[in-house]
């Protein structure tokens, strides 16, 4: 190609990516998180029926408490009842109705909000909250709280977060690179390809309608790291063409040639990687793994096709011809690693199956539990007023039993009996009404929870449907939004663990495929199950349980980690397949690809790190444990899993693998 050619290519691809960019920074935030709400499950079945015979019910709870205490009688203030009309006049206030427990300390209301038939639910949600704030009576002080309010407060902090840690991280990442190469040209060329796919695919985003949800803005950080990784791999065999001798346009051909394979196979098994999030029953977590296929396919393309034309470009120095060198430290430490591990293979597998055992045997004592509110920084303002109205009323959260006709003799006696046995549930702060009745003859008992994780709203719930089976009613069955939430975390963190087996299979079979043998593949799989097993044992050994965001890293990372593993794997098989030993291939592999697992794994362990200046504490939660599994990854990488080639070499001399 001509250098006129290369800088039309480059300028194309930069005007695509500009007008992707355009969809990706008008993508909308899905505020009500509909996403994130599971389908066809028997929660969402009895959410259908209670909005079918109640219509949809959304609660918001306020606390109005004097300044002073003692100055003032929230209860008997005649300026407080003009306030409490004046919500009950509001546009789509159903209902404003002053709880049992206000005192002359604190009046707390229970307000029901209609959704608007235009769908723009949230804004309503937020007009109340703010028209009711502005018109407090002088002399006091405001909070408010409710299901509604808080995935709004989670939502909008996401989408903040997603607009501040993006250009930090790329921000970091930039000087991270420069460190290590020294160039400015290649830094950005390393971001150029990365930053591209993910602009392009938010534009596939944008024409699909797709919005933003609290998992799907994990995909520019995890395409970031995608991209820098591929952008890696090439530019150091560029840089190794280079040393070589080769012209500006033979290197960029040759390294383009060497990588295409391993590229390609790369590629297929991080898709089949996120092909675990398929099973998950939220729709957020399935759209999140189909997205990130075909980011990763985006991705990559946009580096083969990107690359090589601004390397022909940008990079004429001549100090790049001379960045590498066989004769470099580099070689020295890959000979001396291999020779090692030949000498110490059996104690570092040893130790290595040691330490995986034990691990492996904490997962007997993971645990699940997500506690939404936790999501949000200490300091936020509806946390804090949430605490607020929780300390004042014990309760925050409205859910419902339902209980389906027909009742059981002498129903309103053990309606009676069954709301006194509710009563005595720790969790449960107060009873709303006395059991209202739908035309159809369904019932349902509303109750006040308090604050809690899912863990223990799980439980609640099965003994809450527990005790009115016993008493006649078999289809009773709680519902609403704290249910569906709590229900959905626990089941999502279940798929994932389950996703993960199938994604292993995925693995092994798209390796053993690509590499022609079936040893391979299996072989493959130890530097990415490792991970995993220590991530998760990890957990369960220092007593912390599994959130959603700490169960989806096994699933997300298996399809990042899995790429230094072939590129090691490819290296290996084609020196074997020339006649080289077991340590002169392991060693080979190292000085070809060694020092760009490493620079991909520091990158994208920083990368990922980064996250912790983060606001949300789910967040930081993985920036911290994926940081932590890319290491451990490239600790596999470069120990254990040549270990396991040399031994199974030892053991099979006449190994002969037909050439790739």
């Amino acid at each position: 190609m001509n250098r006129h050619t290369d800088i039309v290519t480059l300028l194309i691809l930069v005007l695509v990516a500009t007008v992707s960019g355009l969809g990706f920074f008008s993508l909308r935030l899905d505020r009500e998180n509909q996403s994130m709400r599971s389908r066809k499950t028997l929660q969402a079945k009895a959410e259908e029926l209670r909005e079918k015979e109640f219509g949809k019910d959304h609660s918001l709870l306020f606390l109005l408490e004097p300044l002073h205490q003692g100055l003032l009688n929230p209860v008997k203030d005649p300026e407080v009842r003009n306030w409490i009309r004046s919500i009950r006049r509001m546009e789509g206030v159903r209902s404003a109705q002053t709880l049992p427990q206000s005192s002359s300390k604190s009046l707390i209301l229970l307000i029901q909000v209609e959704s608007p038939r235009d769908g723009r639910f949230f804004e309503r949600i937020q007009q109340t909250v703010s028209k009711s704030r502005k018109s407090i009576p002088p002399g006091y002080r405001f909070f408010a709280t409710g299901q509604a309010s808080g995935e709004l407060a989670i939502s909008q902090a996401m989408d903040q977060e997603r607009q501040h840690i993006i250009p930090i991280l790329l921000m970091a990442l930039l000087l991270l690179l420069l460190l290590v190469y020294r160039s400015l040209v290649l830094s950005l060329g390393i971001l150029l390809s990365a930053l591209s796919g993910i602009l392009v695919l938010g534009g596939f985003q944008w024409l699909l309608g797709l919005q933003v949800d609290p998992i799907s803005s994990l995909l520019p950080p995890v395409l970031l790291t995608v991209g820098v990784a591929g952008s890696v791999h090439f530019i150091e065999a560029f840089l190794g063409k280079r040393a070589e001798g080769l012209e500006l346009g033979a290197a960029t051909r040759k390294a383009l040639w060497d990588l295409l394979w391993p590229s390609i196979l790369t590629v297929s098994t991080t898709m089949a990687g996120f092909t675990g999030l398929l099973w998950s029953p939220i729709p957020a977590v399935r759209s999140f793994g189909l997205l990130a296929c075909l980011g990763v396919a985006l991705t990559v393309f946009l580096t083969f096709l990107l690359l090589p034309a601004y390397l022909r470009v940008f990079a004429k120095a001549p100090k790049l011809a001379q960045m590498r060198s066989s004769r470099g430290a580099w070689s020295h430490i890959s000979s001396g690693l291999a020779v090692f591990l030949r000498n110490r293979k059996n104690l570092v597998l040893g130790g290595g199956g040691v330490l995986v055992l034990f691990f492996a045997w904490q997962w007997v004592g993971i645990q699940v539990d997500t506690h939404p509110l936790r999501i949000l920084p200490p300091h936020h303002s509806f946390r804090l007023e949430t605490q607020s109205i929780a300390k004042a009323l014990g309760g925050i959260e409205t859910f419902d039993l339902l209980l389906p006709a027909p009742e059981p003799p002498h129903g309103i006696g053990r309606l009676v009996s069954l709301q006194k046995e509710i009563q005595k549930e720790p969790l449960i702060a107060t009873l709303i009404g006395g059991g209202e009745r739908a035309s159809s003859g369904l019932r349902r008992i509303r109750m006040l929870l308090k604050p809690s994780g899912t863990r223990a709203r799980v439980d609640l719930f099965e003994r809450i449907e527990k005790q009115a089976h016993s008493l006649g009613w078999s289809k009773a069955m709680t519902a609403g939004d704290p249910v569906i939430v709590a229900k959905d975390s626990n089941q999502l963190v279940r798929y994932q663990l389950t996703g993960m087996g199938f994604t292993l299979l995925f693995l092994c079979l798209a390796m053993g495929l690509g590499f022609r043998s079936l040893s391979l593949g299996i072989l493959g799989l130890i530097p990415n199950v490792i991970p995993a097993i220590l991530l998760y044992g990890g957990l369960a050994f220092v007593g912390r349980p599994l959130s959603v965001g700490s169960a989806m890293i096994g699933s997300v990372l298996l399809g990042l980690t899995v790429d230094d593993t072939i590129h090691f794997l490819y290296r290996y098989k084609r020196s074997r397949s020339f006649g080289s030993s077991p340590v002169i291939s392991t060693a080979r592999s190292f000085r070809v690809v060694g020092r760009a697992l490493g620079i991909t794994t520091l990158v994208q362990a920083f990368g990922f790190l980064v996250c912790i200046f983060g606001s949300l504490e789910s967040s930081r939660e993985f920036a911290i444990l994926a940081s932590l599994t890319m290491v451990m990854a490239l600790v596999a990488d470069l120990f254990l899993l040549p270990s396991v080639l040399l031994l199974q070499a030892k053991r099979k001399p006449s190994y002969e693998p037909s050439p790739v």
